[in-house]
């Protein structure tokens, strides 16, 4: 027993010292783990510290600087101060108002006022300018300083916000141009309804004085010759206004074709002369050193720039005055002619204050001027858009009480047929076109021409059939392009001189009704005049009409008797046409015929 007991404490001893050993152990680990765990989070805090380090260093657009408050010491001042502001990092530790170095004396003094009244209880905040001390640029910048009583810290942060200045300054630029435009729209809205208001209350006024007086033929009369004036004037301006309102959404199309420039200098004259006749007015043309006669352009833009210019001069310049229309060739560069054309009056001439806006649609000297002279001021703002439009410019010299010059200056390429030679220094007298038919012959043809109409219109088709009645025009009417087409394809060959086709109409289009009655397999189908009668006037529109079949575009409201002229002188070509058609037929029979007799 004793010897048990013995050994049993023996046991215990070791037992003891056993467990004394393995909590050693485990206290080891425990302690081993801990200052790994512990270093660990040293290491960690430090990657944290290094990487905060970095951000706050690399930044490209925010400067970080911490600064005791007892003695304004800087504690931290980030790398990046350089690289945004162009100030070294050394100056700014030394001192932390070296800050103010990159801007101006007035955002210096700006700052100062706000950081006095500042109760650093709510961070102090302002944009200011500056200018990068190495690269002399400019910028904006964003300033926040906070203030941590309990630690008596300030927090300063800058940041270059000059990316963001520029974004809004743009998007406050456009937001600007877009109400200017607004506003231009509305003005430009309530001018044309002023504009359309005013003649369209004269014509419906004269007309109900017209129904008042109907029985009295002497006062109709006058009241019809006054509706027609202010329609013209009416249809004047609406092509004005479309023509402007093309011309600035860039639709407008310039033709590219070649033309006589001589020829539209003698236009000009024949077009003017009988007005400044009767308002005895001297006028002059005067054709300078011209070589070349054709170029490449778009005549008809080139004349109505002309024509604003003498309507302008003869408009203003009292009877006694004089009016000169000068076209003269510069010099010839690289195959395109350099061109002046020139209208000079001694006219009333321009104030200028008014030069300097002459351009601007809708724009008048003065309210008199429109009241005393009429007009509409958009023929200056189309010329000018036409003109830059072409490549070329307008200059305008003018005199109070003595007269204005307005002249283009303008370069057009030469046409390959040009004519070399016609036309001197100092010529003033040009040539007709060979082979003109006299007027009166013209409308000879018309006498029992038989011509189709095609016109969905009730209105238009009675005044056109009525007009051309009165010149002795048989008319059948038909209302749409397919019916134009089967009463054509069904009448006999040469049945009609001359077909006259809306473009806008049901079922069938006029385009498409030509382009079928040329294929059609008879004789005539190439040879009949077809005529565009259509509301659509634009360079597209014509050129569409000549690619149909059609042989002209004649653009609504339609100027009857230009149109009979055209007619007259369509239907004795086309007659001709067709007799050689039939005669070469009869030939080729009597020829069979002779053959087979054989």
């Amino acid at each position: 027993m004793k010897e048990f007991t013995n050994r049993l404490a023996d046991n215990a001893g070791t037992l003891l010292a056993f467990f004394v050993l393995l909590a050693a152990v485990l206290a080891a680990v425990c302690l081993i783990k801990y200052i790994f765990r512990k270093r660990t989070e040293k290491n960690g805090q430090v990657r944290e510290a290094r990487r905060l380090y970095s951000f706050l260093s690399d930044n490209p657009f925010q400067v970080y600087i911490l600064v005791r408050g007892a003695d304004a010491f800087p504690l931290f001042v980030s790398d990046n101060v350089e690289k945004i502001f162009g100030l070294e990092k050394n100056d700014i530790c030394t001192d932390v108002f070296a800050f103010v170095r990159c801007m101006e004396e007035e955002e210096i003094g700006n700052l100062k006022e706000l950081f006095r009244g500042w109760d650093r209880k709510q961070p102090l905040e302002a944009d200011f300018s500056y200018v990068n001390r190495r690269t002399e640029s400019r910028g904006d910048a964003f300033l926040r300083v906070g203030y941590a009583e309990d630690e008596d810290i300030y927090t300063i942060v800058m940041e270059d916000i000059s990316r963001r200045k520029a974004t809004e300054n743009r998007l406050r630029e456009e937001l600007s141009r877009a109400r200017a435009e607004n506003d231009a729209k509305t003005e430009f809205l309530s001018e044309m309804s002023h504009e359309i208001r005013t003649p369209m209350n004269g014509i419906l006024g004269l007309l109900e004085l017209a129904k008042m007086e109907i029985s009295n033929t002497e006062a109709v009369q006058e009241y019809l010759d006054k509706t027609q004036n202010l329609a013209r004037f009416l249809l004047h301006l609406i092509h004005d206004i479309l023509d402007l309102t093309r011309i600035e959404s860039g639709k407008i199309e310039l033709q590219q074709e070649s033309f006589d420039l001589i020829a539209v200098a003698q236009k000009m004259r024949t077009m003017f002369q009988k007005t400044i006749e009767e308002k005895e007015l001297h006028f002059e043309l005067r054709v300078e050193g011209f070589d070349v006669r054709r170029v490449i352009g778009d005549e008809m833009r080139l004349s109505q720039v002309v024509i604003n210019f003498l309507s302008n001069a003869v408009k203003f310049t009292d009877p006694g005055g004089s009016v000169i229309l000068t076209f003269r060739q510069m010099e010839k560069i690289d195959n395109h002619l350099r061109l002046m054309i020139q209208v000079r009056d001694t006219g009333k001439g321009i104030e200028p204050e008014f030069l300097s806006h002459i351009f601007r649609p809708f724009e008048q000297e003065s309210s008199m001027i429109a009241k005393k002279y009429g007009g509409s001021g958009l023929g200056m703002s189309i010329a000018d858009n036409l003109i830059r439009q072409m490549g070329g410019q307008i200059v305008i010299d003018s005199e109070v009480g003595k007269g204005s010059d307005f002249t283009v200056f303008l370069s057009l390429p030469v046409a390959e047929t040009e004519q070399t030679g016609t036309a001197g220094e100092g010529s003033h007298e040009l040539r007709q076109d060979a082979g003109t038919t006299n007027e009166e012959e013209e409308l000879r043809y018309l006498k029992n021409a038989h011509v189709l109409l095609a016109e969905d219109n009730d209105i238009n088709a009675r005044i056109t059939m009525a007009i051309l009645e009165k010149a002795g025009v048989r008319t059948d009417r038909v209302l749409n392009g397919r019916q134009a087409v089967e009463i054509f394809k069904n009448s006999e060959e040469g049945f009609y001189d001359v077909i006259l086709m809306d473009i806008q109409m049901p079922e069938m289009d006029g385009w498409e009704a030509t382009r079928q009655i040329r294929e059609l397999d008879r004789k005539d189908a190439r040879l009949i005049p077809v005529y565009a009668l259509s509301a659509n006037s634009y360079v597209e529109d014509q050129r569409r009409s000549l690619a149909a079949g059609m042989d002209d575009h004649i653009a609504k409201p339609i100027d009857f008797n230009v149109l009979k002229k055209k007619m007259g002188a369509a239907i004795r070509n086309a007659r001709n046409a067709w007799n050689a058609v039939r005669t070469n037929d009869m030939g080729v029979t009597a020829e069979k015929q002779g053959e087979y007799g054989k």
